[in-house]
């Protein structure tokens, strides 16, 4: 029995003593650095793939953002339209001129904003678009209806425009004359300035923002 573990001995002590240790040290270095590399390598396509996402996201972004953005500004012309009614009916009143409303934009860009919008936003545009191309089928009828009243009348109405406002002209206007279609221009303005006093063109606005790529 003690020579067999004497044997054993020598063998084991023969097997170290002609290992080469140089060798064994620089494959377990080579293992170590290969397995490290896998995983930097690794980490760094995973990383790169993101970025590329990202990349092809925000593309698709900067892509859309010119087709939200038109609907923005065709919006925000027809809005000015109106808006610029108060400086039309002064222009009447004071000079007995005035022009029609142009620039019926949101219809050309219809077909598209129903493809990109939210149903709700889509229908509240849709609900802009009648009311516009009704006061603009309209107004020469309202600018009538103002020349028509008497000069008193009429500096009335010039006073209440330059103090308070389209709105409350058109209900001063409405007062005096007692038209239908008075009445119903009025509801429309109202609509179309409700629209903007509740955000909805802010929003439409946001959709085409890219402040947080541009960071």
């Amino acid at each position: 029995m003690c020579c067999e573990i004497k044997c054993l001995m020598n063998s084991l002590i023969d097997t170290i003593s002609g290992t080469d240790w140089w060798m064994f040290g620089i494959t377990s270095v080579s293992i170590i650095c290969s397995a490290i590399l896998s995983i930097l390598l690794y980490r760094l396509t995973k990383k790169l793939g993101e970025q590329q996402n990202s990349i092809q996201q925000n593309n698709l972004r900067i892509q859309m953002h010119k087709e939200y953005f038109e609907i923005y500004e065709a919006l925000d012309k027809d809005l000015t339209q109106i808006e610029n009614l108060k400086f039309q009916f002064l222009s009447l009143l004071e000079e007995g001129a005035a022009h029609p409303v142009y620039n019926n934009s949101v219809e050309r860009i219809m077909p598209r904003a129903k493809q990109l919008l939210p149903p709700n936003d889509y229908d509240k545009l849709d609900e802009f678009l009648g009311n516009y191309k009704y006061v603009e089928q309209n107004i020469l009828y309202i600018y009538k209806y103002t020349q028509s009243c008497y000069d008193e009348f009429q500096r009335e109405l010039k006073n209440c425009l330059k103090k308070e406002g389209i709105e409350s002209f058109l209900n001063k206007l409405y007062d005096i004359t007692d038209y239908f279609d008075v009445e119903d221009f009025r509801n429309r303005i109202i609509k179309i300035i409700n629209l903007k006093r509740g955000g909805f063109v802010e929003k439409i606005r946001l959709y085409s923002d890219l402040s947080d790529i541009l960071q």
